[in-house]
């Protein structure tokens, strides 16, 4: 039998929106948007294996989400949002329909100055392997 991967991959993505959205200072988005204002967060990429038995369908999956930030006080502005992102995702279980969470676990938090694009000066990226399972019907 194959299993639509992209299936809990929305879903841990509309999850992590309704968590996120509202305490953060800046927006989180799906991607990467053109002429926002900084700072924001986007959701750099998604990735998932299946795990479990035939009979319990679950999935591992990394998300990665990037933090960027303007050059005066940037730093602390993006340290601030990307800490507030691990004590939400840390302490608030994601809203599925078809799926469970049944853990999370932050890998990376990571800050660094690199202007890749004008106006940016900071980004911070912040890992989470997140577990899910099929919810039983």
């Amino acid at each position: 039998m194959t299993w639509d991967t992209s299936a809990p991959l929305k879903e841990i993505q509309r999850g992590l929106v309704s968590i996120l959205n509202t305490p953060l200072s800046g927006k989180i988005y799906n991607e990467l948007p053109e002429d926002v204002e900084l700072p924001y967060t986007c959701i750099e990429s998604m990735a998932g294996t299946e795990t479990g038995a035939k009979k319990v369908l679950g999935y591992a999956v990394l998300v990665v989400l990037k933090t960027y930030g303007r050059d005066s006080g940037g730093s602390e502005e993006v340290t601030g949002i990307q800490e507030t992102i691990v004590e939400k995702l840390s302490t608030n279980k994601l809203s599925m329909t078809d799926w469970v969470e049944t853990r999370k676990e932050p890998t990376n938090v990571n800050v660094r100055k690199e202007p890749k694009d004008p106006g940016i000066a900071y980004e911070a990226l912040t890992a989470f392997m997140i577990y899910v399972q099929r919810s039983r019907a």
